[in-house]
């Protein structure tokens, strides 16, 4: 007697991707742009002066600056053979879709928190010069309360407590 062996192929176990988190926290993506675009700002305030009865008042300017972006090439390849497509009983080309869609909002994700602005990868929020931190210890340290007061406080000192304000840590983090 022979063995008849089918395979028989059941539902698609899912790979575990990291959570996407900046557009959860409020980040805004612009797509589709083609050029060069640039933000401008004002980066220091007009001053007042107490000035005497007859005193001329002291001339006072704010001052303005721009921040420019470019954009930045991403992309994502695969091969799908034919046998690929016509032995598989689910939908592999929207898989493969699928899956190299998320290979690209993970990229874009990770590079805007910490990409490092060379090598053709957009600038992250951790390597841009002028924010301020809260140092922990070496590596880091588990936050107390008193560097969650720090943290808040660095914030409000800079004016910008206002908007979607939020925190992003690693999962060791977490209470």
């Amino acid at each position: 007697p022979t063995l008849d062996l089918k395979t028989e192929l059941m539902r698609l176990l899912q790979f575990l991707d990291p959570r996407l988190v900046t557009e959860s926290l409020g980040a805004t993506y612009l797509t589709g742009l083609t050029s060069n675009i640039d933000f401008p700002r004002n980066d220091a305030a007009a001053t007042a002066v107490w000035e005497g009865e007859n005193t001329a008042n002291d001339e006072t300017s704010p001052t303005f600056d721009r921040i420019q972006m470019s954009p930045n090439r991403l992309g994502a390849f695969t091969d799908i053979s034919k046998q690929l497509m016509v032995q598989s009983t689910i939908d592999v080309e929207n898989m493969i879709r699928q899956r190299l869609s998320i290979a690209i909002a993970n990229a874009v994700d990770t590079a805007a928190i910490n990409g490092s602005g060379s090598s053709n990868q957009p600038e992250g929020i951790l390597n841009v010069t002028g924010i301020g931190d809260v140092a922990g210890g070496t590596d880091g340290a588990n936050p107390t309360f008193a560097n969650i007061i720090e943290l808040e406080t660095d914030v409000a000192s800079a004016n910008a407590d206002f908007g979607n304000l939020a925190y992003l840590t690693t999962p060791g983090v977490r209470w």
